[in-house]
């Protein structure tokens, strides 16, 4: 069965898995929500530069509550939290975000309001844009969804044009990916990802 012997292969290149920490009222001076009660900091030492990402899914689920993941390797280390949303009582899984692997540096997180607050710094540095003032999480990570899937259909539509014989075929495709530019432009907003305000700024 695929599963068992992915699961198998990821357990294999763990040396340890450790609670780090645990983001909750009792532990910091914080509120938390429904939406976000708790968060669980797991710090995981590796054999080999791979992401054992069956196994921290598995341990995700079983969390119950929001993780996130430090995966250390040499003198390297990568962040990784599998996106979660609560509504209603229902638990909804997203993507997975990650940082590239780098060398251990101490990073400070922007003041927070409560533990949603602590969540949402933490998944916003694992994403290559930055957040417009006052946006949710959720509207964050739908836009940044919405630059990567106008990016890809930039692409394919340069290989297409690149490919097409037919100059009105070329010229077609062309005028189609300019609009697709255009929105990219009006989503992404300035080179740090921000949109403008109505004052230009």
């Amino acid at each position: 069965f695929p599963y068992t012997t992915l699961f198998r292969s990821d357990v294999a290149c763990i040396e340890k898995v450790a609670l780090e920490q645990v983001i909750s009222t009792g532990t910091i001076n914080m509120k938390s929500n429904e939406d976000c009660k708790e968060i669980y900091i797991f710090e995981i030492e590796l054999k080999e530069k791979k992401v054992p990402l069956w196994f921290i899914k598995s341990l995700d689920e079983a969390t119950k509550l929001h993780t996130y993941f430090i995966l250390l390797y040499s003198e390297l280390v990568k962040e990784l939290c599998i996106f979660r949303q609560v509504q209603e009582g229902t638990i909804k899984f997203g993507k997975v975000y990650e940082s590239e692997w780098h060398k251990e540096d101490l990073k400070e997180l922007p003041y927070c309001k409560n533990i949603k607050d602590v969540y949402k710094n933490l998944v916003i540095q694992l994403i290559p844009i930055v957040p417009n003032e006052d946006e949710e999480l959720e509207d964050f990570i739908d836009r940044y969804t919405q630059i990567e899937t106008l990016k890809k259909n930039i692409q394919n539509s340069e290989k297409k044009a690149y490919k097409e014989k037919q100059p009105r075929k070329k010229f077609d495709i062309g005028r189609d990916m300019r609009k697709l530019q255009l929105k990219l432009k009006e989503i992404e907003g300035n080179n740090d990802g921000k949109v403008k305000n109505a004052n230009g700024k």
